[in-house]
């Protein structure tokens, strides 16, 4: 045994670790050493071979698998484990080996410590010792295998018993060392030269950009004022990209023009920095360029959105006048007034019926569209006495809006198409 393995019986006596022992004889190497289906050749003597196997043993790559097929293995084991290993050091060094290995969709580790095992054993901070012989344990027991570290600096193995491997797949690697997480070709060789297929779109994107000639650019570099024409090579070119950002934006090169030539102050020091500032002071947003084709875009996404949405309005009226009567439908009317507590009439009773059956299916959403219905109208509709003999004002009644009391236009966003003016509407932001 080294000094590094133990402490020294003060009668044993230690061969050297170099150089020839007394006679000649060559250097004793100990004998291969085989636990499970792991062999490790130990050697203290030749320090130039044990560097030379350490080197090829870092060279060996984790066995992965896969994250369902790793929470597979760790119920196998600990289903295997419940009725033989009882509670204590052994079911916690068993579950922190799992932890380390399966939560890492790991089959072996070449590289551990006992200390990694330590923080994962609980709140209890077991002793080294004993957490090599509960592994010792649990080797013998055919749940891991385990190879202890042999030396100082060297690491110990572990890793999964062969019997709880069956059905799992290990993945394979590519010759680089990676992970290979599919079993047949990638569907392209090169995302540079071979981009994946996009989703197709409702609608071509709303325009963000302008095409710009180069001969614009040079014109604005041309006439800009002295300041901006003096600029050395490379912050002149500085300054055309700016141009061209701003000219793709949709504004115009007299427009640019106008922007650098504004008065100048006595001393320009950085003329690029100037125009930078300028530039996005005074040319803010769209140009008139790209201004208008966004506006028509905004028009027909606009038209786009509601088609949709009275289709779906169609749809959804067409399924709730299906399961329901006439008077049904005025009493689903009184029971969401109630519900909502409206004092102000409502616009459109027809989307008004469909926000009610659409309430009426969040609250019972196990039942039918009918039996939805019939339960929430039982469930809000106000006793006989609480409803008022004045008749319920019509959508041509009132237009005012149901925020300030001006006048107003019903809203189709809104659930139940109530009035809302134009000022109230952009102050909320809709």
């Amino acid at each position: 045994m080294s000094r590094s393995e133990g402490t020294a019986c003060p009668h044993t006596v230690h061969t050297p670790t170099t150089g020839r022992p007394a006679g000649g004889a060559p250097a004793a190497t100990t004998a291969p050493e085989t636990i499970g289906s792991f062999t490790r050749t130990s050697t203290f003597l030749h320090r130039d071979a044990d560097s030379t196997a350490r080197a090829e043993h870092h060279r060996t790559y984790r066995r992965r698998i896969r994250f369902a097929d790793a929470d597979l293995v760790r119920d196998r084991v600990l289903g295997s484990a419940e009725d033989v290993i009882p509670a204590g050091a052994r079911r916690n060094v068993l579950a922190a080996t799992l932890a380390l290995l399966c939560g890492w969709a790991r089959l072996s580790d070449d590289r551990i410590r006992i200390r990694q095992l330590i923080g994962l054993c609980g709140p209890r901070r077991y002793d080294p010792k004993t957490i090599g012989r509960a592994l010792a344990a649990l080797h013998r027991d055919e749940f891991i295998r385990y190879i202890p570290a042999r030396g100082r600096g060297a690491y110990a193995t572990i890793a999964i018993h062969p019997r709880f491997l069956d059905g799992i797949t290990e993945l394979q690697r590519d010759p680089g060392g990676r992970v290979i997480t599919f079993s047949h070709p990638p569907p392209y060789s090169s995302k540079r030269n071979h981009l994946p297929t996009l989703r197709p779109r409702s609608g071509a994107a709303r325009p963000a950009s302008v095409t710009v000639d180069a001969e614009e650019v040079r014109e604005v570099l041309a006439n800009a004022p002295e300041p901006f024409r003096s600029l050395r090579a490379r912050l002149r070119w500085c300054l055309g990209r700016e141009i061209r950002t701003y000219l793709t934006r949709g504004w115009r090169p007299d427009q640019l023009l106008a922007t650098l030539a504004a008065t100048l102050p006595d001393q320009v020091r950085r003329p690029l920095l100037l125009a930078r500032y300028r530039f996005q002071r005074n040319l803010i947003g769209a140009g008139p360029r790209l201004a208008p084709a966004q506006r028509a875009w905004d028009r027909r996404h606009r038209a786009d959105g509601r088609a949709r949405h009275d289709e779906q309005q169609r749809r959804h009226a067409a399924a709730v006048f299906a399961a329901t009567t006439a008077t049904m439908r005025a009493r689903m009317l009184t029971a969401l007034c109630a519900r909502l507590r409206l004092t102000a009439p409502l616009p459109d009773p027809t989307t008004a019926v469909i926000h009610a059956a659409r309430l009426a299916l969040r609250a019972f959403p196990d039942t039918s569209l009918g039996q939805a219905i019939d339960r929430w109208v039982a469930q809000f509709e106000p006793s006989p006495s609480d409803v008022s003999d004045s008749p319920t004002p019509t959508a041509e009644e009132r237009d005012e809006c149901v925020v300030c009391g001006a006048k107003g236009q019903p809203r189709e966003e809104l659930p139940l198409r109530s009035v809302v003016c134009e000022r109230c509407w952009r102050q909320e932001g809709m």
